[in-house]
């Protein structure tokens, strides 16, 4: 997978079809957070574990919603 567009809720939870996918991205993407004007680039996470991707998409989530 070379890079990944999320368009995420921002009171949803993560569907786990994204996360799984996450650790399979090689070029990184776009994040977009509905409900907010936030976009955010998405790293290249290949090879971090599924863990790993939460916890970096976690505290995009928690700056956002502050």
């Amino acid at each position: 997978l070379e890079c990944i567009f999320m368009r995420v809720n921002i009171h949803s939870h993560f569907h786990h079809e994204y996360l799984n996918l996450l650790p399979n991205v090689t070029k990184g993407g776009l994040l977009v957070i509905e409900g907010t004007e936030m976009e955010a680039p998405l790293p290249a996470l290949s090879g971090r574990s599924s863990s790993g991707s939460r916890h970096w998409l976690d505290k995009i989530m928690n700056t956002v919603k502050r």
